[in-house]
């Protein structure tokens, strides 16, 4: 995959954070920077190592060496991630509901963790495929860093300033970006 390819996922998968932040910041009264950056570094954590293991799924010994042979079966399980992450982005906007925002300042912890871990699932999946794409880890890795770390500090802000609403459209729009790499990957490797 091209870097810009990379950049358009990492885009879809930082959509997904930035629906968490978003809902963290709207329940805010007041920004603490301090507690912002831990909240960073914990989704940009989550999402890079998930990155990473799903990448190296593909380089298990069994999949390395069957890989020549197997090549089109390993491209259309990426298509086929793709396609599965960008249904349960709808599935979960469809049964999202707005939450009644309530002001709190303290960053309860262990629910965050929970939140960097469902949304690293995605990413997970995402390094995976990738993976079967021969895509090298370290530039999925580093632009998906930066991409959840802006969506992070967007999400937050924007959060404060406006309220969670429209979480629903956000995830879409992530579902939609993924179901268009699942397209994409079809249309390059086998049309």
């Amino acid at each position: 995959m091209a870097w810009y390819e990379i950049f358009i996922v990492s885009l879809g998968l930082s959509l997904d954070v930035f629906t968490y932040a978003l809902y963290k910041g709207a329940m805010l009264s007041r920004l603490d920077k301090k507690q912002i950056l831990k909240m960073i570094l914990l989704f940009t954590g989550w999402q890079s190592g998930a990155m990473l293991l799903g990448s190296l799924i593909s380089e298990l010994p069994y999949i390395a060496m069957n890989y020549q042979r197997t090549e089109r079966l390993f491209r259309a399980a990426s298509a086929v991630i793709f396609f599965l992450i960008g249904i349960w982005l709808i599935v979960r906007a469809l049964h999202m509901r707005d939450p009644l925002e309530r002001r709190e300042d303290a960053f309860a912890w262990r629910q965050l963790c929970i939140w960097a871990m469902l949304t690293s699932v995605d990413s997970f999946l995402t390094g995976m495929g990738m993976g079967f794409l021969d895509t090298r880890v370290t530039v999925q890795i580093i632009q998906l860093a930066i991409m959840a770390a802006l969506a992070v500090i967007i999400g937050i802000y924007a959060g404060y300033r406006i309220g969670c609403h429209g979480r629903n459209r956000v995830l879409i729009s992530g579902a939609l970006i993924f179901l268009l790499a699942g397209v994409d990957v079809l249309f390059r490797y086998y049309i």
